[in-house]
């Protein structure tokens, strides 16, 4: 193999690794600041080039192009994009939660346009998401004075599951790019701004979040090196070193963890991608949150996670799905003690309107610090012991609101009336 190894960067493949090596090779700001699967920084980024006051150099070019490709379904609206002074629009993040929201304000005869915006690039919508937000868009800017548009805009341009009335159009990455690159170059646009449009493209088309057009001398260099080293490249996969799954195998191994960190947990039924913890001392106080099955050992239906997703580590606090609660009160307990929890912040939605709900969700290993562990800060403990010191932050920071969560709900739950 070593035979093997050898002629794959020194024989026969040199010349093909070089051309991959010049291809794939340079610097990208976006991911320097690991923003690659990062929804919030995106939206922060598309928001900015967006809006047509901010000194990029793009003008209204990509906000025109967007609002085009959004009004595709209707030649009036186009028409109406195509004439609408965009000199004041107004480009918000997170407005009534609502990830980009623009609205512009009416002239002459014409109504003022709010365009809600949607993204999403790993995350699942969490229940009646879009319902909810049409709901406020509507009350917020009544008809007779607004025209509404909504954007539903992802990596493959799916379809959204959680609208109510109103239209969202999905629209991806790929599409809005192809887009904006026709209109950058009919308005002849230069400058640093569209330099870092570019790296943005880039950066989405090299984690497989955008298509862009195919590099011929690429992909012949990419089927040389598969055809003639197979088995080379076989063994580097399999021998490739795993920092994630050593993060993960150490706090398995690690059965002193929770006497450091104040047990105020307990190692729980883990799998290969989720370790779970339970929270003795609450399940003590609180019965209600304990049934006669369960996805736990103590039958908890509230657990802390650790889970590797998308090539990252993150914690969360997971509240368990409602049809796994076949107890009337337990199921009340349940929902009052997520009502209390989305006090503090949204839930994540993972699986159906009866599902899981997971809070403070964190990112403790971004994908970029577990392929290169060298970016890690040179003064970090160990990654192991970073580890340990993040769950220990983050039980620091959640664990009074989980306190306060559950008294509070089971003060409701005690005044409501028992039949």
């Amino acid at each position: 193999m070593l035979e093997k190894l050898a002629d794959l960067l020194t024989g026969h493949g040199a010349s093909d690794f070089r051309t991959i090596e010049e291809r794939t090779k340079y610097f990208c700001p976006f991911e320097a600041v690991g923003m690659v699967r990062q929804e919030i920084r995106h939206s922060n980024f598309l928001a900015y080039i967006l809006d047509p006051q901010r000194p990029h150099g793009l003008d209204d070019t990509v906000l025109r192009t967007f609002l085009m490709e959004i009004a595709q379904g209707s030649a009036k609206e186009r028409l109406d994009i195509h004439f609408r002074d965009l000199e004041n629009a107004r480009v918000q993040r997170e407005a009534d939660n609502i990830d980009i929201l623009i609205t512009i304000p009416k002239s002459g005869g014409t109504r003022g346009l709010v365009v809600a915006v949607e993204l999403k690039v790993d995350a699942q919508e969490r229940e009646k998401q879009l319902s909810d937000y049409e709901n406020r868009i509507v009350k917020k800017f009544p008809t007779p004075d607004w025209q509404h548009m909504f954007c539903f805009l992802t990596p493959d341009g799916r379809e959204e599951t959680t609208g109510g009335g109103q239209t969202w159009v999905n629209l991806s990455y790929t599409d809005l790019f192809k887009a904006a690159d026709q209109a950058i170059k009919l308005d002849s646009v230069s400058g640093r701004g569209l330099d870092l449009y570019r790296d943005y493209q880039r950066m989405m088309r090299r984690h497989g979040l955008a298509q862009g057009e195919i590099d011929k001398e690429l992909e012949t260099a990419v089927l040389n090196i598969w055809a003639k080293h197979k088995e080379a490249l076989d063994f580097l996969i399999d021998n490739r070193p795993d920092l994630l799954n050593k993060l993960m195998d150490s706090v398995r191994n690690n059965h002193q963890m929770a006497e450091r960190l104040g047990n105020k947990i307990s190692a729980e039924r883990s799998q290969k991608r989720i370790i779970r913890f339970s929270f003795p001392e609450l399940t003590q106080d609180y019965p209600e949150l304990i049934g006669k099955e369960g996805w736990l050992d103590d039958k908890s239906m509230l657990a802390m996670e650790l889970k590797s997703y998308n090539e990252e580590l993150s914690i969360a606090i997971v509240v368990a799905e409602k049809n796994g609660i076949h107890d009337e009160t337990r199921q009340q307990f349940r929902d009052l003690l997520t009502e209390q929890l989305m006090t503090w912040e949204e839930p994540t939605q993972r699986t159906n309107p009866h599902g899981w709900h997971t809070f403070f969700n964190e990112t403790v290993f971004s994908k970029e610090e577990l392929e290169n562990p060298e970016t890690l800060d040179a003064n970090d403990a160990d990654p192991a012991e970073k580890l340990e010191g993040e769950m220990r932050s983050f039980l620091e920071k959640c664990y009074p609101k989980l306190e306060k969560a559950l008294a509070a709900a089971k003060e409701q739950l005690d005044a409501v009336p028992r039949t």
